[in-house]
């Protein structure tokens, strides 16, 4: 089971308690040492989610958020088309789909227009969103979602884990390397993801070239 972790002080009011990181990992079905790791993967995610639930219970972050699933309309093409005929949506869900379809500035005006409560509740679903998107190994296409989290969440280091590792893999290493040591001072527990921060900060320091850095998102 993941540690606890206190939430650090923050100078927003709207800024949400930190979460505990939700362990997913993906073996290869064809191996019995992939099985055995499979298995403990599902054992330790168990763990953490119950974990997750009792921390968001504790904080009052709300309990009921957006579903990690968006419809296929959260397109480019189609998210205004379809919002515009969807008036029943939650402001949560509203926001959920132009991240989706990648309106990130349009998700960041809606957020701003929520009040303090419903704005945590709506930084929460979008969290919700992409963090198992990143979990399986995209960190890149969450990076965009995670930074935006990161500014009114900043003390979720899930979110600035996942940025860093997504600005990592674009060769930002100036802003990869912030977020990356920020992440390390937030989470302190020797584990999976504070390896993969290391492997990347030392990445970085070699000049390690792009295209030999995508190994750090396989699992």
């Amino acid at each position: 089971m993941a540690p606890r972790v206190e939430p650090e002080a923050s100078s927003s009011s709207t800024a949400v308690p930190l979460v505990l990181t939700r362990a997913v990992a993906t073996a290869p079905p064809r191996a019995r040492v992939g099985f055995v790791i499979a298995l403990g993967a599902m054992a330790i995610a168990g763990g953490s989610v119950m974990v997750w639930r009792a921390t968001r219970a504790a904080h009052k972050v709300p309990a009921t958020v957006v579903t990690s699933t968006v419809p296929n309309n959260c397109t480019a093409l189609q998210v205004e088309t379809y919002l515009a005929q969807q008036p029943q949506l939650t402001a949560a869900e509203r926001i959920n789909c132009w991240a989706a379809a990648g309106k990130l500035e349009r998700a960041r005006v809606e957020l701003m227009q929520l009040d303090g409560a419903q704005r945590q509740q709506a930084v929460a679903a979008l969290f919700d969103l992409a963090h198992p998107i990143a979990d399986a190994g995209d960190d890149r296409s969450a990076g965009p979602i995670m930074k935006l989290i990161i500014e009114l969440w900043p003390e979720n280091y899930m979110a600035m884990f996942h940025v860093g590792m997504a600005e990592f893999a674009l060769g930002q290493d100036g802003d990869a390397t912030e977020h990356l040591q920020r992440f390390l001072q937030m989470y302190q527990a020797n584990d999976v993801w504070r390896a993969r921060a290391n492997q990347a900060l030392q990445a970085i320091a070699a000049g390690t070239a792009l295209e030999k850095r995508e190994a750090h998102f396989c699992r």
